[in-house]
């Protein structure tokens, strides 16, 4: 009877060792990456904190110049100053740029532009501009032109504009934002 019992005990044992069968390799997945050596002070702040905050005065331009399909305002200039004097970690030679949120709340999906907050004025959105005038698309991983950083420090420059598709804006406050990193080449 022992035997028996040993017997059914090692056929279980077997049993319940999974049997895998391979058939040849479809092809291989190469996955390629790294870190960069580049971690510049972001507007004078440690990055990756999210404290480097920076305020855009967009004016209040009057809201006739909004009436027209098409509208736009005059670009204001602004910047994202990265690294500085003895910013050592800001590596000379990298290409820095600013990638744009695409999650944050004041982008529209469809156009990719910066709505104002609710109880704001309306048909008007935000644009957010290269220096070369190009609009950075915000709902589709909007990232900035690059700047080459020199002497551990640089200076993204972008312009924003405010923007009526449809005409006819209605008077109010508008204000936005939208969340940003700074990453590099």
């Amino acid at each position: 009877m022992k035997f028996s019992i040993v017997s059914a005990a090692v056929v279980l044992a077997v049993g319940a060792v999974p049997c895998q069968v391979f058939a040849g390799v479809d092809g291989t997945i190469t996955f390629e990456g790294g870190l960069s050596p580049t971690t510049c002070l972001v507007e004078g702040q440690d990055p990756g904190h999210g404290n480097a905050d920076k305020t855009v005065d967009m004016h209040h331009p009057p809201v006739g110049a909004f009436q027209q399909p098409a509208s736009t305002g005059d670009a204001v200039p602004f910047e994202i100053v990265i690294g500085g004097n003895g910013d050592a970690s800001c590596t000379n030679g990298h290409i820095a740029y600013v990638e744009f949120d695409g999650t944050s709340q004041s982008i529209d999906a469809n156009t990719g532009y910066l709505n104002p907050d609710p109880g704001g004025a309306q048909n008007i959105q935000i644009q957010i501009l290269n220096k070369d005038g190009t609009v950075i698309n915000l709902a589709d991983g909007g990232v900035s032109e690059g700047v080459q950083i020199t002497n551990n420090q640089a200076k993204i420059p972008m312009d924003a504009r405010y923007y009526s598709a449809n005409g006819h804006a209605t008077v109010g406050e508008v204000n936005a934002r939208v969340g940003y990193e700074v990453v590099y080449d």
